[in-house]
């Protein structure tokens, strides 16, 4: 095994298991930087029989998990087999082909077609809520509906929601700094009629959801219930809009521009950004790592940027798809391995080990999409 790191080759075969041991790999699919599966034939010596009693090859399997190597049970094995070619499919499972001896002899090794098949569970701990301009909100996977501005009377368009880390409710949050709470999510302030020096965009919630921050065009900060001020940008020249703010763990966050400039505040760190660096499209939106070590930016093109240890597993961009309304949003799966990204007319694209949990019909929609938490 040989791994590729944009610069050199390094020889991996010593972490894979039973190295030591008669085998070869012959084939590999890699869903993102911590699934993978590869797949082979494992060296046995037989002593005598149908297959004879030289080397004997068995079908096997193993499992990256971003971390080591394991084996994972070929469970329709027989004494003479063999894989040599899988593919794996985003939150469907994986197919692995090879040939199966029938033991009809020493001349007749009777080779029939075998195939291995792994599901993949559903998602039992994944769950979005998507925002709409309106105040809308819909619901997939764990996220439960606790309520909605769809049909009231708005002052300004809802431009964010945050979810609480429990799924017991959320807040959304319009362009004039109102604050709309349902379910457990209590309220604790908002910006509504009061003067802005730039509209809202966006909404972060802090990591026991019992306060939340809101942010302006302009990089101005407005913190409310346990929610700490760390510093802002209002006040202060961009380049580019502020577009999204994401909360770190630890009491810090970050606000992207669309520029793909970064700001960071408190004890969030700065690990790079795509400011001064030529985009196809800006970026919309910005989402943290589970740790607070990293974080995704995502441009309106559907492109996705990564830095620190938020690993990149895909893009609108990179499945050839192109021209569709824009993406305003993303939102990252409970163990930081995947992301969804939102479209306007409410497309959900999953990547990772986020589960596609559903989306809405965009012909139905009465507003566009605003914004995307997870849940």
């Amino acid at each position: 095994m040989e791994h590729w790191n944009g610069s050199t080759w390094t020889d991996m075969s010593s972490s894979v298991p039973n190295s030591t041991t008669p085998a070869i790999l012959s084939s590999i699919s890699c869903l993102s930087s911590v699934q993978c599966w590869a797949v082979g034939a494992l060296g046995a010596f037989g002593s005598g029989g149908g297959g004879g009693g030289g080397f004997q090859p068995q079908a096997f399997i193993e499992n990256w998990n971003g971390t080591s190597w394991s084996v994972d049970p070929s469970p329709n094995v027989t004494a003479l087999s063999f894989l040599n070619s899988v593919s794996c499919v985003q939150a469907i499972g994986c197919a692995a082909v090879g040939g199966a001896a029938a033991m009809g002899g020493q001349n007749d090794p009777g080779l029939r077609p075998f195939v291995e098949q792994m599901a993949f569970p559903p998602a039992s701990s994944q769950g979005i809520v998507l925002a709409a301009l309106d105040g809308g909100v819909f619901n997939y996977g764990t996220a439960r509906f606790h309520g909605s501005m769809g049909g009231q009377h708005l002052n300004a368009p809802v431009v964010g929601i945050a979810a609480m880390p429990d799924s017991g409710g959320y807040w959304l949050v319009s362009s004039d700094g109102g604050v709309f709470a349902f379910g457990s999510a209590r309220f604790y302030g908002s910006m509504g009629g009061q003067h802005l020096n730039a509209p809202v965009v966006g909404i972060a919630a802090t990591p026991d959801g019992q306060g939340y921050w809101l942010v302006a065009s302009d990089g101005g900060v407005f913190n409310y219930g346990d929610a700490q001020f760390h510093g802002s940008m209002g006040g202060l020249p961009l380049n580019a809009p502020v577009v999204g703010m994401a909360a770190a763990d630890d009491g810090g966050y970050w606000l992207g521009a669309s520029d793909g400039g970064v700001f960071n505040f408190g004890d969030a760190g700065f690990f790079g950004s795509a400011g001064g660096t030529p985009l196809n499209r800006p970026v919309s939106g910005i989402a943290a790592s589970p740790d607070g070590r990293g974080y995704w930016m995502v441009g309106t093109d559907g492109g996705v940027f990564n830095y620190g240890d938020a690993g990149f597993f895909g893009s609108v961009p990179g499945q050839g798809i192109v021209g569709q309304p824009p993406v305003d949003g993303i939102a990252r799966t409970p163990t930081g391995a995947g992301y969804w990204l939102v479209g306007a007319t409410g497309a959900v694209y999953a990547y990772g080990d986020a589960a596609f949990l559903g989306a809405p019909n965009g012909s139905s929609l009465v507003a566009f999409v605003s914004g995307i938490s997870s849940s």
